[in-house]
């Protein structure tokens, strides 16, 4: 019962963290209603979350295996409640910045700590899975409800509620253990980045990089082939219901088999879902390649972060590479933009094909690296 209980508060804590990332579009529309954003102010405002994200990642990489887990959790879940209190009162563009930026810190230090605790699980490709599963779930009720709430009360209630999904969190804490398995003490950054754990974060890079390139031009690329509104929206919440259905596999697969295999197969699966889009597609072959598309990031993503914990003996790693994945997610589209041509997006189909490969052979030299790793200790 002890570790369901735990299993359930870490999910939860969880989905807090990514909470206001997965709801960030219906925040920019917010933006836009409540503060009077442009397209301008409302990238300067997903950067800076992003760029606090980071942060707080690169952040949790020197106190995850030395706090007390409850009460790391426990001064995240204040951050996020007070920074989301705050953004709810501000009208400034500016301190709504500044709130957002330390915003990402706070939940980026909560992510971080989730996907630590449940690397010390015993079969942890399971419990990411889970989590990931949880994230994609509450994806869909957010950019459902969400809304609802930007028409009762604009950003202000959108950043309330935010608040008080932060603040159901606090009694969970208890459930955390003061810490996890026993590790090395006296790490430095020069231990946590040996070569196997630098090839998998270089696998998850690439793989961000060409997965973020992929959902960032969907839309244009739908509109491209003649799609309405309706029907890409449409599309996408299809496709998102996949990625549910593909973190859940990898939490009921587990290690049934092995790691690269399974990588290799959700790498397949992605490739596939590029080459449907290629060209004049039917509607039918964009909505199932939104669907595997959606089915093999999140399933791919669970066994990444396993990939990532094997390959580092310090145990620390995995709690950075959330902050590896989103500067991939930031880069992708930057060089989408280099290889776009008007009407054309055959060079970013073959940026996020190629990116999905690259991923793949950086994995598998990684699972290779730890091994030897291993061998030789």
């Amino acid at each position: 019962m002890n570790g369901r209980r735990l299993h359930f508060a870490v999910i939860a804590l969880n989905i807090i963290a990514i909470a206001t990332i997965d709801i960030v579009p219906t925040i920019e529309v917010g933006t836009r209603i409540s503060l009077g954003f442009g397209p301008e102010q409302t990238s300067i405002f997903s950067s800076l979350l992003m760029g606090g994200s980071v942060a707080g990642s690169l952040l949790a990489l020197l106190w995850v295996r030395r706090a007390r887990w409850p009460s790391a959790a426990l001064l995240s879940l204040c951050g996020i409640v007070l920074l989301n209190a705050l953004s709810a009162a501000v009208r400034s563009p500016a301190q709504f910045f500044a709130l957002q930026c330390a915003l990402g810190v706070c939940t980026a230090s909560l992510y971080s700590l989730t996907l630590t605790i449940m690397s010390d699980q015993p079969e942890p490709e399971k419990y990411f899975g889970l989590l990931i599963a949880g994230q994609v779930g509450f994806q869909g009720v957010g950019l459902y409800f969400g809304p609802l709430l930007l028409s009762h009360g604009g950003l202000t209630t959108v950043m309330l509620a935010l608040a008080a999904l932060s603040l159901a969190g606090l009694p969970l804490v208890k459930a955390l253990p003061d810490h996890g398995r026993s590790v090395p003490e006296g790490m430095t950054l020069g231990d946590v980045l040996r070569p196997a754990t630098l090839l998998a974060f270089c696998g998850c890079f690439a793989f961000y990089l060409s997965t973020w390139s992929y959902w960032t031009y969907i839309e244009a690329i739908g509109h491209e082939a003649g799609y309405g509104d309706q029907q890409i929206a449409t599309s996408l919440a299809i496709g998102v219901a996949g990625g549910f259905a593909g973190a859940s596999a990898a939490s009921s697969v587990g290690r049934h088999w092995s790691r690269l295999w399974l990588l290799g197969t959700a790498a397949a699966m992605l490739v596939l879902s590029v080459w449907l889009i290629a060209g004049r597609s039917s509607l039918m072959s964009f909505i199932i390649s939104g669907c595997l598309f959606n089915f093999s990031w999140n399933f791919s993503v669970a066994y990444q972060y396993a990939i990532v914990n094997a390959a580092d003996p310090t145990a620390r790693a995995v709690a950075l590479t959330p902050a590896v994945h989103t500067a991939g997610g930031m880069v992708g589209p930057v060089i989408g933009i280099l290889v776009l041509r008007p009407h054309d997006f055959t060079g970013v189909l073959w940026l996020v094909g190629l990116g999905v490969l690259a991923s793949q052979a950086l994995f598998t030299f990684a699972e290779l690296a730890a091994h030897r790793s291993a061998a030789a200790r």
